[in-house]
């Protein structure tokens, strides 16, 4: 976690280290750019740098939930709608878009859709659009060997980035990036250039 800001972002990753007494570093600017000279960040960076700190592949993780699954009896039905559902004497009724299913329980972990099936939670969960971006290997073989991290901007602006994977180039994002909430932002809509730019402006910092 690295930041120009004096509190936010770094003072909860160092408050987080400390009270669970995660193994850290707090780094200064010089630190920095001896350990990560990569990044060219202004003076009055500073970084709480956790050695443990890693990636779960949520590829290969998704891949082995769906094969054990799989073994333990389950019937995956992929690219299924789900319009609805109900409670029933001995369990659930879900309806899809061409059948209906019962089951003994029941787990909704439907993402972005949540509220379409649980009306109760359209008041506090809001979807919000968000575009990452993957940058070229070999345009970005000086990241190869940096961790992950986020940077906080004097502005609060949240990028983040993670090294180059798999060969899928350096994975860039920023929170928020333009502030698109709501349903409508919930289909793909492709990568427009008000979103490149958004995160451009972060890697020129």
């Amino acid at each position: 976690d690295i930041s120009l800001r004096q509190d936010s972002v770094f003072e909860a990753a160092l408050t987080a280290a400390q009270s669970g007494g995660f193994a850290h570093e707090v780094l200064d600017h010089a630190d920095l750019a001896s350990r990560f000279p990569a990044l060219d960040l202004p003076k009055k960076a500073r970084a709480v740098w956790s050695p443990d700190s890693g990636l779960l592949d949520s590829d290969d993780a998704i891949k082995w939930m769906r094969e054990d699954a799989i073994r333990n009896g389950a019937d995956l039905r992929g690219e299924t709608r789900v319009t609805g559902w109900s409670k029933t004497a001995n369990g659930y009724k879900i309806k899809t878009a061409t059948d209906t299913i019962t089951a003994r329980k029941l787990v909704i972990a439907a993402g972005a859709w949540a509220a379409e099936l649980i009306p109760q939670l359209a008041p506090i969960l809001t979807p919000e659009r968000q575009i990452l971006c993957w940058y070229g290997s070999g345009e970005m073989s000086a990241y190869n060997d940096l961790p992950i991290f986020q940077y906080e901007t004097e502005d609060s602006e949240r990028y983040y980035a993670f090294p180059p994977h798999k060969g899928a180039g350096l994975k860039f994002g920023l929170y928020h990036h333009r502030r698109q909430r709501g349903t409508k932002y919930i289909e793909s809509r492709g990568v427009e250039l008000a979103d490149k730019s958004a995160l451009a402006a972060g890697l020129d910092q």
